[in-house]
Order: structure tokens, then sequence, then C-alpha cells
């Protein structure tokens, strides 16, 4: 109920009991008080209710509802109106951005020498036997030794279908890798065995260096059984006879060249023989930041986007900045705040749709903590 007609019916009640009317009337007066504290009760509650539901939306889905509600209710007299929506619309993959972005992940130049890690891995197969890759964190590869695979996995590879499945394999490996942050010793998808460790600088993974193409001998049935199952344009009895070319290793013995690699990964970070171009990489976090902090801004989500750590992700913005990451987020939403107040003709509350604040609430009380002045003040006073 609207605040000057339940004063207005309050007021009538109190004129009424002081002039002594009727106790019937008395009674009236009581009951429609009753029935003004309900609606009064009713219409406070669910204006709460509202709030909380809308408030844990994402700015996404509030705006999505602002539009709906502006585009079916009573157009106003306010010609702006047609403006406002039109605006909303525009901004509107801005406002989703960050969970576009987060589908992918980020990449950053990466610094390689190639000489030095050549030379290592080339030691690393004279002793073992064994093919060392090393990629970047795009699962590209940056150095090889042999540059060529065992010959039962380049006929596998000479098939389409076998490059695309053994590549499927890789990736999965990596993307485990990339969660743990630890060495994983795994078997590719017919069955050989594969190591992958992560190369971490600054608790950034910055790439990967990997060995396999070997086999257990226990697992000779298993990868015949899957052979079998494999494309009919396969060659069973050629794929099984240079299956027997592929180098058997013991599970101890794996578990020791594994650990060798892991060594080697740290010695190739700490002699900065992989390293990435950090300049490079602070100047994305900061331009990513400035892209967007209108959108639901999550720390965690960011960090996993590049790929680094939260005291990273913090230095970076200290560095580059002179202030902590959520200060640098406010300050980024009150310049765009100013701007919006000061070149488009929106309410607080459609602004702080598009600056990530919660709430027009929450716009104003940060708002005037920042500047000294409500956002209504601000706009007087510039205009």
């Amino acid at each position: 109920m609207n605040k000057n007609l339940e004063d207005k019916y309050l007021s009538v009640i109190e004129d009424n009991v002081n002039v002594g009317k009727t106790s019937e009337l008395k009674e009236f007066s009581i009951l429609i008080s009753g029935i003004v504290a309900i609606c009064v009760a009713i219409y406070l509650s669910a204006g709460l209710i509202a709030n909380v539901w809308i408030d844990n939306m994402s700015n996404a889905t509030q705006m999505k509802i602002e539009n709906m509600l502006a585009l079916t209710s009573p157009r106003s007299k306010n010609s702006n109106d047609n403006e406002k929506i039109a605006f909303l619309e525009t901004v509107k993959p801005d406002i989703i951005a960050l969970d576009k972005n987060l589908q992918g992940k980020s990449t950053f130049p990466i610094y390689v020498d190639e000489k030095e890690l050549y030379d290592i891995i080339k030691k690393f197969n004279l002793v073992t036997g064994l093919k060392v890759t090393i990629f970047d964190n795009e699962f590209n590869v940056l150095v090889e030794y042999p540059t060529t695979h065992c010959s039962f996995c380049a006929y596998i590879n000479s098939f389409p279908w076998g490059k695309e499945k053994c590549e499927e394999s890789n990736i999965k490996a990596f993307k485990e890798c990339n969660k743990t942050k630890n060495l994983l010793i795994y078997k590719c998808h017919l069955g050989l065995v594969e190591v992958v460790t992560p190369l971490i600088k600054d608790n950034v993974i910055i790439g990967y260096a990997m060995f396999g193409q070997i086999k257990l001998e226990a697992d000779d049935n298993e990868i015949y059984d899957k052979l079998k199952k494999m494309s009919s344009s396969l060659d069973i009895d050629n794929a099984i006879a240079l299956l027997s070319n592929v180098k058997h290793h013991s599970v101890k013995k794996i578990k020791a060249e594994a650990k060798i690699l892991e060594m080697c990964s740290m010695y190739f970070i700490e002699g900065n023989m992989i390293d990435v171009e950090y300049k490079v990489l602070q100047n994305k976090v900061i331009d990513y930041l400035d892209n967007n902090y209108m959108a639901d801004f999550n720390i965690d989500k960011t960090c996993a986007f590049f790929n680094i750590s939260r005291t990273t992700l913090y230095a970076i913005v200290k560095n580059k900045k002179g202030m902590g990451l959520m200060e640098y987020i406010k300050h980024l939403r009150i310049e765009k705040t100013k701007n919006l107040l000061l070149y488009a003709n929106l309410s607080v509350k459609e602004i702080s749709y598009l600056t990530g604040f919660s709430d027009s609430n929450h716009l104003i009380k940060t708002f005037k903590k920042a500047t000294g002045m409500t956002p209504k003040k601000y706009k007087q006073t510039i205009s």
C-alpha cells in the first residue's frame, strides 16, 4: 500500500477516535488499522524477499528481467525510455563477457632456451631410451627428442582418427595435471603408459614435460583388445607386430624415471630455460580486469583463467596499480559510474547493473564513501 494512503487511513481513524465516535466506528477503525498493518507487512516482506532473490542473481539475469519488465509494462511519458532500453541491450554483451571468456583460457608468450632444453632431454633419452616432449601451457610442442614417435605410435598416428585420439588423450592428461599441479602417471587411449609433469614458475603453470610410449608386460592383452575395437582400416596384424617393439618397463622403473623427469622440470625452471614473459602476463591481467569488472567478479575464476594463484594475481595488481585487487575493482566501478552519470540518461539502478554493484543502495553507499557525495549530488555538481 502507498505510504501516503496508509497515513491518510490512520489519520482518519485517529480523528474519529478523538471525537468520541460510536463503539461500532471504533471497532471498524481497529479493523481497518489491522488490514492496513497486514498489507504494509506483506508489501515490505515481499519487497525484501524479491530484493534478496534478485541480488543473488547474476547481473546478466537481472538485466534480462529488467528489460522484460520494461518491454511489457505500460510505456511512461518519458521519451528517453526506448533509448534506455536500447542502451541496456547494447551493453548486455559486456555484462556477460566474463562468463564467455572463462570458457577458454588465457595465453601469454613463453620464452624458451631451445638449445639448453634440447641438450638435457637428449641426455635423458640417452639414459632411459624414452621420448621426451616439452609443451607450452596451450599444449603446443616446444622441444622434443627424438622428433619421431616409436614405430607403433607412428602407425596409429598415420590415421586421422588415431592422431585425434592421441591428442585427446594428451589434453585430458594436461588438464588433470593442471588441476592437481602434480606429476601424473597414466595410460593413453590404447593402454600405453605416459608421464606428464607441470612446469611451474611463480605458481603459474607455463608448460608441461612428458615422456611415454612404453608399456607394462601385463598390459599386452589389454592393448590387443583395444586394437581390435579400432577402425576397420587398421591392419591388426601389423599393429600387433609393431607393438612388440614398444619398450617394456616395470612399475618401479617408470616411477623412478618419472621422478627424474620431475627433477629435470624443476631444473628447467630454475635455470630459466623456459619462462613466461611476465610483463606480458601483467598487462593481460590488467586489461582483463579493465574489461570485466562489471560482471559478477570471481577471484577464483579469474585465477583459473590465467592459470595463476591468488598470490600472483594480487601481486600483479599491486605492482601495476599500487592498490589491492578489490580496491582496484571498486575504483573501476566508481569511474565507470561517473562516466555514466555524465553521459548516459540512466537511473542509479540501471547504472548499478552496468558497473557490477549488487544493487542501487550498494552503489550509492560505495560512491558516497569514495567521492564524498551521492551519485545524484555528483551529477548535479558536474552538470
